[in-house]
């Protein structure tokens, strides 16, 4: 056996984006997939996993997470499940770099470089929205919302009018698979409630987002082309 196997690293499941925001405490979760089901890793040799925190200095290094900490269990490889580690730090507000390393029963890495990931944490609820794009487009509008803080929105409301005022198309909060803390996205693909494509013209979305005491409202044209 000489494949190596695969590291998957989601937080509070969702696969994060170089540099995005997450709560100030994330489940943060690493999964090892081999492809070697006859051997199963039931131990946590070759498993390095580092955290480069937020300091007073231009270099920050990183620090070994101590894998008998309290903020960490593991869960053995079975027939039915993969190795894999859960992480729930408690983070100041900043900038960190989360690195690891997995390795398989036979000592295959999971890279010939460590996985790395930078994030952010702010503490300070805030709500951004930055408008429908690619404006215009001959498709799919895509709407993204960045949030911060620890509280997940409460209400939700995304409504697509024509220009004469029919609503077209509407979203709630569960339009979007699962609201988190940092980047969240929507993408409406330029048709009806039903599916039926819309012909080429000016249409108008409005939205309506709350997330503890944050409020956001929001109005703009899109121009959808064919």
């Amino acid at each position: 056996d000489k494949l190596p196997p695969t590291l998957n690293v989601t937080f509070d499941n969702r696969t994060l984006r170089n540099g995005d925001f997450v709560s100030s405490t994330p489940k943060i979760v690493l999964t090892m997939v081999d492809e070697n089901k006859f051997r199963l890793k039931t131990d946590t040799t070759g498993v390095a996993l580092l955290l480069k925190s937020p300091c007073v200095s231009s270099t920050c290094p990183f620090r070994r997470i101590a894998l008998s900490s309290p903020e960490v269990k593991w869960f053995a490889a079975t027939e039915n499940s993969n190795f894999r580690i859960e992480l729930t730090p408690t983070l100041a507000d900043g900038e960190y770099v989360l690195s690891a390393q997995v390795a398989d029963v036979n000592g295959n890495l999971s890279g010939v470089v460590p996985y790395e990931i930078s994030f952010s944490v702010k503490s300070e609820p805030t709500l951004q929205f930055s408008g429908a794009y690619p404006n215009p487009s001959s498709g799919d509008f895509f709407f993204r919302f960045l949030l911060t803080g620890n509280e997940l929105p409460t209400d939700f409301l995304l409504e697509i009018f024509s220009i004469e005022g029919q609503l077209i198309h509407t979203f709630n909060a569960g339009s979007i698979q699962q609201f988190h803390v940092g980047t969240n996205e929507l993408i409406w693909n330029g048709r009806d409630a039903s599916g039926g494509f819309l012909p080429r013209g000016m249409y108008v979305y409005r939205l309506q987002l709350k997330a503890g005491f944050l409020e956001k409202y929001s109005q703009g044209k899109l121009i959808l082309m064919r």
